[in-house]
């Protein structure tokens, strides 16, 4: 197949008036708002957030109680520490997973 100037600038003409404008800045041109990806809607991701706030929430629960008991007894086991190490990494992890997409929401605002 042959292409010809008059073919390639018609294409040129015909992609050129169908692209979103663009604010301006002298950095930013219409070929990086070309390769610019589509905005997706985040409701997946509001939803793992809310479970995992939910999971804190629960996990604190559970943390507190598991501590009194714990402090009620006359004596501190292995146990009671690997109890203590779970908790605290599974609320430290359910937190991060929360604060991570609001800290790079955030950024990308910014």
């Amino acid at each position: 197949m042959k292409n010809t100037n008059k073919t390639d600038r018609q294409l040129s003409e015909l992609l050129k008036s169908n692209l979103p404008d663009a604010p301006y800045n002298p950095w930013f041109t219409r070929t990086v708002l070309n390769r610019l990806p589509e905005k997706k809607k985040r409701t997946a991701a509001n939803i793992e957030i809310w479970v995992c706030v939910i999971g804190a929430i629960i996990t604190t629960v559970f943390g507190v109680r598991y501590a009194i008991e714990s402090y009620s007894s006359d004596y501190i086991t292995v146990q009671t520490l690997v109890g203590y190490g779970i908790y605290l990494t599974l609320f430290g992890a359910l937190v991060a997973n929360i604060a991570m997409p609001l800290v790079k929401r955030g950024i990308s605002r910014g």
